[in-house]
């Protein structure tokens, strides 16, 4: 399995982390990664026939239009061998011909939404649904390890209500209700 994702934070968040390393630690097969923010994909990984290409959800949110186009001519370009391409998405309400853009030229099969499944044909408008197959999917992965982390919090509680975002310039951008949220 090979998983593309796009990470500059550092600290990455645990997030991020226990879901890119949910497929070594549960899958039997193989996995190797590679971070697109700090370059090409080495030509020793591209020459590999995969059984799955995993495109995370940090390289398939289109925050950044330009960036995003290039990032679809770049994986349309470098012809990854794979039996099997999915990519899981998050944010799809934004932009969302690029979206179907980066599944006709990644070639992906296979799409996990967080949206739900009445408005896949509506966000998914130029995607052809005989070929790509969807499904429902949540934004996080909860690993063993951060139950028991976030166990001592909620001991101090009396409800468990969460919501991670973002916040500074972007949040503006999606207007009074992003600010809200």
């Amino acid at each position: 399995i090979f998983i593309l994702y796009s990470n500059r934070e550092f600290p990455t968040r645990r997030t991020i982390w226990t879901f890119l390393y949910s497929f070594r630690k549960y899958s039997e097969h193989l996995v190797y990664y590679w971070n697109l923010s700090f370059g090409k994909i080495p030509q020793s990984l591209l020459k590999t026939k995969y059984d799955c290409v995993i495109f995370h959800h940090s390289i398939t949110a289109p925050w950044s239009p330009d960036q995003y186009k290039k990032r679809i001519c770049y994986l349309e370009k470098i012809h990854l061998q794979a039996n099997e391409r999915i990519a899981f998405f998050q944010d799809e309400f934004f932009l969302t011909d690029l979206l179907c853009e980066f599944i006709e030229k990644a070639n992906v099969k296979t799409v996990f939404s967080v949206a739900p499944k009445t408005e896949w044909k509506k966000i998914y408008r130029k995607v052809n649904f005989e070929k790509v197959q969807f499904k429902s999917m949540l934004t996080g992965y909860i690993d063993e390890r951060d139950i028991s982390i976030a166990s001592e919090f909620w001991k101090k509680r009396n409800v468990d209500i969460c919501y991670r975002t973002f916040w500074g310039k972007r949040a503006f951008h999606i207007g009074s209700f992003g600010y809200l949220k």
